[in-house]
């Protein structure tokens, strides 16, 4: 799998803490965490030993680029309230 994407409303804790490590753990090589509860989105890249090594959250996301699809855009700013 070369991007999953998750929304979190009322699991967010534990999809990072537990599912975050699974995904990397069985090489999925990126992952888009939309945190509704916390109105964060969660950029996680390059896996190796069971953790991302490439790691960015924001709550003013924008444009997003999955590393497998570089010619594909995705505006990720309207997931989130207007901060």
């Amino acid at each position: 799998m070369l991007l999953l994407v998750e929304v979190s409303d009322t699991t967010s804790r534990y999809d990072r803490e537990i599912k975050l490590p699974l995904y990397a753990r069985h090489g999925i090589a990126e992952v888009w965490l939309i945190d509704l509860d916390q109105n964060l989105v969660h950029l996680l890249r390059r896996p190796q030993d069971g953790r991302y090594t490439e790691v960015s959250v924001t709550a003013r996301p924008g444009i997003a680029r999955p590393d497998s699809l570089p010619d594909l855009a995705v505006d990720l700013s309207p997931l989130l309230p207007a901060a």
